[in-house]
C-alpha cells in the first residue's frame, strides 16, 4: 500500500554547502551505503533519497547518477535535531 521508508518530510531550505555525489557501481541501489559513507550511519538513507526526490531505488538510484546532498552539519542541525513540529508533512 505504501513504501515503508517513505514518510515524506519537507526539508526546510537547501544547504548552501550541498555537494555532488556520483553513484558508483558499489553504491548503485544502496542508499544505505551512501549514507554510511557520508554521514557515518545507514539511518540517514531516507535523507539521501528524499533530498533527491528518489522513490524507486531500482530505477533512480543507478550507477553514474549525480546526487545533490546536504553537508553533515546541515543534516545534524537542520534535519535530525529539529523538533518534530518543524517539518511540514
Amino acid at each position: 500500500d505504501k513504501i515503508s521508508w517513505w514518510e515524506r518530510r519537507n526539508i526546510a531550505g537547501r544547504d548552501t554547502r550541498e555537494f555532488n555525489y556520483t553513484i558508483t557501481n558499489v553504491t548503485a541501489g544502496r542508499p544505505d551505503l551512501v549514507s554510511f559513507e557520508l554521514y557515518g550511519t545507514t539511518e540517514y538513507e531516507w535523507i539521501v533519497l528524499q533530498y533527491n526526490n528518489i522513490i524507486d531505488i531500482t530505477e533512480e538510484f543507478v550507477y553514474g547518477k549525480v546526487l545533490r546532498l546536504p553537508s553533515k552539519t546541515f543534516v545534524t542541525t537542520n534535519i535530525i535535531n529539529k523538533p518534530a513540529g518543524s517539518f511540514a508533512g
